[in-house]
């Protein structure tokens, strides 16, 4: 665990420099764009993962996965084969998405934003653009990953991209019209591929082979397909449905409370985001290089436990402070948000207890097992938002979510423990069980809330920050004398 937390320190910088820089533009964008502005925005980020999830076809995992592989191997030559098979597959899929943009263009734009296309005519053009940076850099970034000896360097890379994005967020948003928000992406994402493709080539963590022979790309294209192929398939019916939610909530109640959505999944991702994108960075290459030991099961049950343990204090402070926190981070507008924002970050508590499970089962087991637990995930996905729409409104979206993820925890639990071996037993009940009761208690506190209420809901929460880092310090510092007395 303790790499785990010093791999998650270093890359948790860029994580939580978003988030600060996240809620300033969000600020900023409920005074100067109001809800349907950030609305419309939203669906723009939601195309914008969409068509990166297909386009992309999984080859920034891809790389990261059978890189991390062939590096513990020592087959550092055959890794050009692969990253030039996954840079083609990528230009080929973007050359098509241009083709399709130029034929039909116009209809894709009116069956996505509907009566927003036609005030921004080239919204697909700069769509396109952030895709076409999120996946090229993602391939570079998946060869960083597999090396694990550039922690420090993709912290460094995105914590530069965070800050250009953030300025030219803030003179687009300073003009109060939307249009200027979608060159600043597009100018962002290019520009962060571009640092990390330089980056890749100068340090010559590819060989730089002139000629591949075709044996050669066909090796390597099979090995990447062979993954991405169900990988890929996996995330657009799990994560790809939950990109299209926007877009459904769109047609559904139009851009204004598509704006209030937006505002609140935008807290609810956020917050926890420099846990994520720091656990996903690290934790999925360790896995990958370990799947044949017998630290497979423990290494799985210290990220979850980890996960817990940072995870449970942050979400009750959120819980407790959501009627606070939206005024303060939006405007008085956005107070129709707070219930739906406390249904999902009440949820993260099952989220992110599969989350370590999810990604074993990713990184050791055929991608097929992966695409059938995402596919059960979308279709309760939107099987629950549809119904919760309908009986609750807004509202009714978070709780659905909230049961959603209930689901998706409990097929993850029982998918893990029949593919990967794991017993009941391995896991830290305490810690799960003290987790679940905390979570419920403060939430079922906030549905009502007074003095005495308020009151109970603050000292459970204290309670668990101060549980938290006390566990997290003892396991800490028994590690380090764990370790001083084998040297």
């Amino acid at each position: 665990m303790r790499q785990v937390l010093r791999s998650t320190a270093m890359l948790s910088g860029s994580g939580i420099l978003a988030v600060i820089t996240g809620l300033v533009t969000g600020k900023l964008s409920a005074m100067w764009l109001g809800p349907e502005g950030m609305g419309f925005l939203g669906a723009v980020r939601s195309t914008t993962l969409l068509g990166g999830l297909v386009l992309g076809l999984g080859m920034s995992t891809a790389v990261t996965r059978v890189a991390s592989r062939m590096l513990s191997e020592d087959r550092n030559a055959s890794l050009d084969a692969v990253v030039a098979v996954a840079c083609a597959t990528v230009l080929v899929t973007l050359a098509i998405a241009s083709t399709a943009m130029v034929a039909a263009g116009t209809q894709i734009g009116w069956l996505l934003y509907r009566k927003n296309y036609p005030a921004h005519p080239l919204v697909l053009v700069w769509v396109l653009l952030c895709v076409a940076g999120n996946l090229l850099g993602g391939i570079s970034s998946g060869i960083l990953r597999a090396y694990r000896a550039y922690v420090k360097t993709i912290a460094a890379t995105s914590i530069v991209n965070v800050l250009l994005t953030f300025l030219c967020s803030l003179f687009a948003l300073s003009t109060h019209q939307v249009g200027w928000m979608l060159p600043v992406f597009a100018f962002a994402s290019l520009s962060h591929a571009l640092v990390l493709a330089v980056f890749v080539y100068q340090r010559h963590l590819l060989c730089r082979s002139i000629s591949l022979t075709r044996q050669a790309w066909w090796n390597a294209a099979r090995t990447l397909y062979r993954f991405a192929g169900p990988y890929t398939a996996s995330m657009v019916v799990g994560t790809g449905v939950q990109s299209l939610l926007p877009i459904l909530i769109l047609h559904w109640a139009g851009t204004v409370n598509l704006g209030y959505y937006v505002a609140s999944t935008a807290i609810a991702s956020q917050y926890l985001s420099f846990l994520t994108s720091a656990m996903s960075q690290d934790y999925l290459p360790r896995l990958s290089a370990e799947l044949q030991s017998t630290r497979f099961p423990q290494m799985i049950m210290e990220q979850l436990q980890l996960i817990l343990l940072i995870v449970l204090p942050i979400v009750g402070l959120v819980l407790l402070l959501a009627p606070v926190m939206i005024p303060i981070v939006y405007t008085s507008n956005f107070k129709i948000t707070v219930t739906l924002l406390q249904w999902m970050v009440a949820a993260d508590i099952f989220r992110f207890g599969g989350w370590s499970i999810t990604f074993a089962l990713m990184a050791k087991q055929s991608g097929w097992y992966f695409f059938a637990l995402e596919l059960f995930g979308g279709i309760t996905s939107l099987l629950c938002s549809w119904i919760g729409f309908r009986l609750g409104g807004m509202p009714g979206l978070g709780w659905a979510y909230c049961f959603q993820c209930v689901l998706f925890s409990v097929a993850v639990l029982a998918l893990g423990m029949r593919l990967l071996s794991l017993q009941w037993s391995h896991f830290p009940r305490k810690t799960i069980y003290y987790s679940l009761i905390s979570v419920i208690l403060v939430r079922a506190l906030s549905l009502k809330p007074d003095g005495p209420r308020t009151i109970l809901a603050v000292i459970v929460v204290a309670f668990s920050l101060l549980s938290s880092y006390h566990r997290l310090s003892h396991y800490w510092a028994r590690r380090t004398i764990a370790s001083s007395g084998a040297s």
